[in-house]
C-alpha cells in the first residue's frame, strides 16, 4: 500500500456551508417579517372589529386612510392636511374607481366634525324627532366637555328604513320617525332640519330598478315640494 506522503497528496481543507445557509435564511425570515412593519407610516392602536368584512382579501391592496392619536391623518404614507384631505381621495377614486379604502383610526384618537348616526340603531334607536333631540344634547355635552363648539359640529341624518308605502309605529305607539303620509314625512324633515341637520339619506332602493325609479319620483313629485 502506498502511503499518502509518497504519493505527493495532502488533506485539503473544505468548507461546510450549510451551517452558512441556515443563518442566511433565518435572516431572509426576519427580514421578511419586521421590513413590512417598518414600513407603516403611523402607529395605530386599532380598537376591537364588531363586523368583519367578508371579502378581507381583493383583487388589489386597498388604500389606508389613517388617523392617529393626535388627530393626524395620513393617506397611504402621506400625511395629509385637512384642505388637501377630500382632493386626494377624489383624485385616487377617479384614478382606481374600483380599488377600495380601508379607514384605520386610533382607538384613543379624539376627532369629529360631522355627527351622521343611523336612527334605527337598536342599541341607541333615534327613531323619533323626540329620540333624535335627546341624542343630539347628549352630543353637544360631549362636545362642550371637550372644548369644542357644538355648532360647529355638522349633523347628518341616515333614515336606511324609508319606504313611502308604510307607516311604522315604535313599541310605545308612535309614528316612526321618516314613515307615513307625504306630509308626515315632509314634517319630520322640517323638524331635523330645525335642529340642525343639513343632510338626510334616504333608502330609495327597491326590489327592481323600475320600483327604484317610481319610488324617487314619488320622493320629488310628493315629498319634496312640501318641504320648501
Amino acid at each position: 500500500m502506498r502511503s499518502l506522503a509518497r504519493a505527493g497528496t495532502r488533506p485539503k481543507p473544505v468548507m461546510n456551508v450549510t451551517p452558512l445557509v441556515d443563518v442566511v435564511l433565518v435572516l431572509l425570515i426576519i427580514f421578511m417579517v419586521v421590513i413590512p412593519m417598518m414600513s407603516q407610516s403611523v402607529t395605530i392602536d386599532l380598537p376591537s372589529i364588531f363586523n368583519v368584512d367578508p371579502e378581507a382579501k381583493g383583487k388589489t391592496d386597498p388604500f389606508t386612510l389613517s388617523l392617529s392619536a393626535d388627530g393626524s391623518m395620513y393617506f397611504e404614507k402621506e400625511q395629509l392636511e385637512s384642505d388637501r384631505f377630500m382632493a386626494k381621495l377624489r383624485e385616487a377614486n377617479q384614478r382606481e374607481p374600483s380599488r377600495r379604502l380601508v379607514l384605520r383610526a386610533d382607538r384613543t384618537a379624539r376627532y369629529g366634525d360631522a355627527w351622521f348616526p343611523i336612527g334605527n340603531n337598536p342599541q341607541h334607536p333615534l327613531d323619533t324627532v323626540a329620540r333624535f333631540k335627546d341624542g343630539l344634547q347628549r352630543l353637544h355635552q360631549i362636545a362642550e366637555q371637550n372644548g369644542r363648539d357644538p355648532k360647529s359640529i355638522g349633523l347628518a341624518f341616515y333614515a336606511g328604513w324609508f319606504d313611502e308605502t308604510k307607516t311604522i309605529q315604535v313599541e310605545d305607539g308612535q309614528r316612526h320617525l321618516m314613515s307615513g303620509s307625504p306630509a308626515q314625512v315632509a314634517e319630520d324633515i322640517a323638524a331635523l332640519g330645525e335642529l340642525g341637520v343639513t343632510d338626510l339619506v334616504l333608502n330609495l332602493q327597491r326590489g327592481t330598478l323600475e320600483q327604484s325609479l317610481a319610488s324617487m319620483q314619488h320622493f320629488a313629485d310628493e315629498i319634496r315640494p312640501l318641504t320648501r
